[in-house]
């Protein structure tokens, strides 16, 4: 199983016998319109859970209680980390609790004031079956889909956005050719009795290949397809599907990197990571009418866009640094969250860039001093008015407030 969320590996401690919490009230979508999707991560494929501006929701990855896996809050308020179980006096540790969901498959979105989420049960003569779940924000009103099979095989969801009270994911359904891989995207509408469909699948099934950064606008979903050609040579597209049409087309193109994007309005600000060195290019700002392509900013990295800053995540090709540059929509500069800073507490980290919050993991599995496990939550906009705002470090000691400053 891999080992992806560090900071999982800390709630069997502080959780076994805990009262139950939920967040105080349901939360609203940030866009402002339900049609948009406010699903949207600067990490690919390595999606964890969605956030809002109290708190975040994300899975336990541990398989530490009966190869179960629990739906978890963070809250910004109480700077607590708890089951969303609304039980009172309710364990947290078996299938009865509300916060249960079985073995949940990497992706969680929070459309419309609703989590939507799939998990796997081992049926008896069916195997590993997948179901889609969604309960409200505060944990009530749980929905269950139903198992379904894609393709004859149960969805490997990566990544997941929904559009129009449609769910869209990137799914990996096992080898295929050469490849050890199989990444398609389906379309699952969410009203009942519906199943997923196949909405798109690379055409060069035989190389490895992965599909990544999900993002929906205008009835477009946009998604880049790498195919990776030997250990050091890659090339990427950045695709769009019309949603009317399921027609794709092909917007970008990069013959020797990787494509990490993000979108503002029309407009598609990108840059490429090269193979091998893992460097970045410079930020550009690409128009898909004109095709007039310019430099945006000289910060290149994982890309994401909050409404009204760019963020970009500039991590080294060990892994060892991670640069955080925060850009207004003109370009400018306007702070820095430097590497130096995140490894007195990171040895090795991993960046993910929320909605509303910054989370770093430590990939660093050999960590082996008291502290254990590490992870680091900031709330951007308290980083944005000051300097000195407070990060949550957390540890297997517990959960305390620090400055990287």
């Amino acid at each position: 199983m891999k080992r992806s969320l560090y900071l999982c590996l800390l709630l069997c401690i502080f959780f076994s016998g805990c009262t139950s919490f939920v967040p105080t009230k349901e939360v609203s979508d940030t866009s402002g319109d339900t049609d948009i999707c406010i699903h949207q991560f600067a990490c690919t494929v390595d999606a964890m859970g969605d956030d809002t501006n109290e708190g975040i929701y994300f899975y336990d990855m541990t398989y530490a209680i009966d190869d179960s896996e629990y739906l978890y809050y963070f809250d910004d308020a109480s700077g607590q980390i708890v089951k969303l179980c609304r039980k009172i006096n309710c364990r947290h540790n078996n299938e009865n609790c509300d916060a249960y969901f079985g073995s949940i498959n990497n992706s969680i979105t929070l459309y419309n004031n609703r989590i939507y989420l799939w998990a796997f049960h081992n049926v008896p003569g069916k195997g590993n079956m997948a179901s889609l779940y969604s309960v409200k924000s505060d944990g009530s009103d749980r929905t269950d889909y139903g198992f379904q099979n894609i393709d004859g095989t149960t969805p490997g969801a990566k990544q997941t956005v929904i559009y129009k009270d449609t769910l869209y994911m990137i799914c990996d359904l096992g080898p295929s050719g050469n490849s050890s891989y199989s990444y398609k995207v389906f379309m699952q509408p969410l009203e009942h009795d519906q199943r997923a469909q196949l909405l798109y699948e690379s055409p060069d099934q035989e190389r490895e290949h992965s599909l990544s950064d999900l993002h929906t606008s205008d009835d477009t979903l946009w998604l880049t397809d790498t195919t990776y050609i030997s250990s050091d040579s890659l090339c990427s597209e950045l695709i769009a599907i019309d949603l009317r049409t399921g027609k794709p087309q092909t917007i970008l193109t990069a013959d020797n990197g990787r494509i990490h994007y993000t979108k503002k309005g029309s407009l598609i600000y990108y840059c490429i990571q090269a193979p091998g060195s893992g460097q970045y290019s410079p930020v550009h700002k690409f128009d898909p009418e004109s095709k007039e392509d310019t430099i945006f900013a000289q910060q290149g990295g994982k890309l994401t866009f909050d409404g009204q800053y760019f963020f970009t995540a500039a991590c080294s090709s060990d892994s060892r640094k991670a640069d955080i540059y925060i850009t207004d929509e003109n370009g400018t500069l306007v702070k820095t969250i430097p590497s130096e800073a995140i490894q007195s507490r990171i040895s090795k980290p991993h960046v993910r860039i929320f909605q509303h919050h910054i989370y770093i993991e430590d990939m660093d599995f050999d960590v082996t001093d008291s502290t254990g496990p590490r992870a680091l939550i900031a709330e951007k906009n308290d980083l944005l008015k000051d300097s000195k705002a407070p990060w949550y470090f957390v540890t297997s000691n517990g959960i305390s407030k620090i400055s990287l400053e």
